[in-house]
């Protein structure tokens, strides 16, 4: 019978699967620890799972408080440390401009001081690394520790191969650092033979086929050959950042050496990034080592939802590349997903009656005059905050399709004044086909002097006051921005509420209307939480379409204050 300790098969794939000690599960936040290991061959998988129970036995040291720091984190510490000290030497050689023999010559006598420190025990050149990673982790390596001399043994071999490798760089040679810079390794009980660091394995760099960087440069070339069919703005600079950072991660390797193993390890790195590492543009000036020391570790990390994001797009390189007949292997990001939450716990939810009377009922509404909101001298940001939340409430509409809207966008069709939604504008989209439509304008929103505000405006955006923002220059960016902030101001600050929940509003007022799936779909295009099938376009007539929007209704909500008078 196989030995399967320590492992779990799902869908072919093996897992790395470890009870949690019952007195650390609260710690944790789990019984069990399950971890993808990349791979569908179970020697392979027997292989893998000893560095994993190595790393969290002594992971769950650390976390009673025995160890500062564990052997997994060291060789981390190690690779980061080791990839800096590359970094900086070129930076320095390029500020310097020091010709090749005299930086080579440097070199040399960095290595023979490296050479007899380590023979003498100094760890002195890395005592200021030990103290900057004690700062940035929150622990106290104390010196004279086992865990201190293996960390500055581990550092100091990581500077010394670093120099190693400049001086090779300059020379035109490769160099191969070894794939740990940790002490001895762990030997495999089965196979009794040293086993790998559960860090990531570098690549070995045969020259053969094309690399990764490469196949990622023009996957998205051809992803946006076609203006028709190319991504947003937005989703290729995602896909870019994610494959900048694999791009390093593996030193751009060619695809053929690129293995399950080392995706799961990229992987299990960038999962501990704090969710807005991204959000600087001085980010992308930083190299992933540098990111992982500047943004992990800390009690936020990315979500499943983000990480399936990035397997998604890494995955898609290598379909593309087996596609073009660049690469023959199996995908290394196949099977390497993480569990999807439940949509009932990450969905938009729709707002209280209490919420939406302070967002239609705040100072800004209260304290204007029906003519300050139906005939401004000035269209400003607050003009939007006045109109946009209201239209959403009673159109179900989103605020991409509301921001772009026209004067002549509004149009009448027996009797009945409607919006017409589409993307026929230059700069103007819709989520999906599903969502060109034809919404009528509800009794409501005339009421409350809708139809004057448009007539009193110049040919052109609804909102003149909106400017493109963003990657795609969409019009909500900035509008966006400016409702959360106006949402947090009036006291609206619960989880999973936005603009997109009056959106959710209009769909419940219908479902609580009687309205079908399938009227609900035709009339707001399809929302997830609603709507779970694509069903055939109703093709209703205006008037029937218009009976439909008049069952929005918000018992108990006053919005006597916005009628026009």
């Amino acid at each position: 019978m196989a030995d399967t300790r320590y492992l779990k098969q799902r869908r072919q794939g093996w897992y790395f699967q470890l009870g949690v000690p019952a007195d650390l599960q609260a710690k944790a936040g789990r019984k069990v620890i399950v971890e993808s290991l990349g791979t569908r061959d179970l020697v392979k998988a027997q292989k893998l799972r000893w560095p994993k129970v190595a790393q969290w036995t002594e992971a769950f040291e650390r976390m009673r408080g025995n160890i500062p720091l564990t052997s997994a984190e060291i060789e981390e510490h190690a690779q980061r440390a080791f990839q800096s000290h590359l970094v900086e030497m070129d930076r320095m050689g390029k500020d310097r401009h020091v010709g090749g023999s005299s930086e080579l010559f440097e070199l040399g006598q960095q290595l023979e001081l490296l050479a007899d420190a380590a023979a003498a025990g100094d760890f002195g050149s890395v005592a200021r690394e030990i103290t900057e990673i004690e700062k940035r982790v929150g622990v106290e390596v104390p010196e004279g520790s086992r865990e201190h001399r293996k960390l500055s043994e581990a550092l100091m071999k990581a500077q010394y191969h670093a120099v190693m490798g400049r001086q090779h760089a300059l020379q035109g040679r490769p160099y191969d650092p070894p794939p740990s810079f940790g002490s001895a390794p762990l030997i495999d009980p089965i196979l009794l033979r040293p086993i790998r660091p559960a860090v990531a394995a570098r690549p070995h760099r045969d020259g053969a086929g094309m690399r990764f960087t490469e196949a990622a440069t023009r996957y998205i070339d051809e992803l946006q050959r076609d203006d028709t069919a190319k991504v947003t703005e937005q989703t290729r600079m995602q896909h870019e950042a994610v494959f900048r950072l694999f791009g390093q991660y593996v030193h751009d390797a060619p695809l053929t050496d690129i293995t399950g193993e080392n995706a799961s390890a990229f992987l299990e790195a960038v999962a501990k990034l704090h969710p807005c590492w991204g959000r600087s543009p001085a980010t992308k000036k930083l190299t992933v080592w540098e990111l992982l020391d500047r943004f992990a570790g800390g009690e936020e990390h990315l979500s499943n939802r983000t990480l399936n994001r990035y397997v998604s797009s890494l995955a898609s390189v290598f379909k593309w590349a087996k596609k073009r007949q660049h690469y023959k292997g199996p995908n290394p990001f196949a099977e390497q997903g993480y569990a999807k939450p439940d949509p009932k716990e990450t969905i938009w939810l729709p707002y209280r009656n209490d919420e939406l009377s302070k967002l239609l009922r705040s100072s800004l509404l209260l304290g204007a005059v029906p003519s300050e909101r139906i005939e401004p001298k000035q269209h400003g940001m607050k003009h939007c905050l006045m109109w946009l939340p209201l239209m959403a409430l009673f159109t179900g509409m989103r605020s991409g399709e509301l921001c772009q809207l026209h004067t002549d966008d509004l149009a009448e069709e027996d009797g009945v004044t409607y919006f017409r939604v589409h993307a026929d504008r230059e700069g103007q989209r819709v989520k999906t086909e599903a969502a060109i439509r034809h919404v009528p304008v509800h009794s409501m929103l005339i009421e409350c002097g809708l139809l004057d505000y448009v007539r009193a405006l110049p040919k052109g955006q609804l909102f003149p006051a909106l400017k493109p923002g963003g990657p795609d220059q969409k019009l909500n960016w900035y509008f966006g921005k400016r409702f959360t902030t106006y949402r947090r101001s009036v006291g609206v600050n619960r989880r999973r509420v936005s603009f997109h929940s009056l959106r959710k509003n209009a769909a419940q007022a219908l479902k609580n209307a009687r309205a079908t799936p399938a009227e609900i779909a035709e009339l707001i295009g399809h929302e997830r939480g609603f709507t779970v099938e694509t069903y055939a376009p109703l093709e209703l007539p205006m008037p029937a379409l218009q009976e439909l929007i008049e069952r929005i209704a918000y018992p108990g909500l006053d919005l006597t204050h916005l009628l026009a008078r």
